[in-house]
């Protein structure tokens, strides 16, 4: 991809209007103006990013998704999950009934997960460690 793709640039002149007024004003030659794509906290992470920061990830069962269901999708999200065998993670389940924590990685990477967790209906707490 190209800069221009990635960023809006403004360099001519050109007008807008200001917010508090209500006036037209110019925007002159050497304003610059684009707009920083966001990026994923895990992609921070692998560039040094965060990397002196650790974080608990705790699933927070809920009522609305069956247990089984959660389950499944957490080891869809966190793949180490499949090292455990399904009656070993139903026998942690039952232990802890409202709550467990399932792992403790660097900071970004459990914040992608935890959201990503969010979007499937998932309720993942990220914790961050001393």
């Amino acid at each position: 991809m190209s800069l221009e793709h990635d960023f809006k640039i403004i360099t001519d002149n050109c007008y807008d209007k200001d917010v508090s007024t209500g006036d037209m004003i110019s925007i002159s030659d050497d304003l610059i103006e684009f707009a920083v794509p966001e990026i994923p906290y895990g992609e921070l992470y692998q560039a040094g990013f965060f990397d002196h920061k650790k974080a608990k990830l705790i699933i927070i069962w809920g009522s609305k998704i069956s247990r089984n269901r959660q389950i499944i999708m957490l080891r869809k999200l966190y793949p180490e999950l499949k090292q455990l065998s399904t009656a070993e993670i139903y026998k942690i389940v039952q232990n802890n009934k409202q709550q467990w924590e399932f792992t403790e990685m660097g900071r970004g990477n459990a914040s992608d997960i935890a959201d990503a967790g969010k979007m499937l209906g998932l309720n993942i707490k990220v914790e961050e460690m001393d």
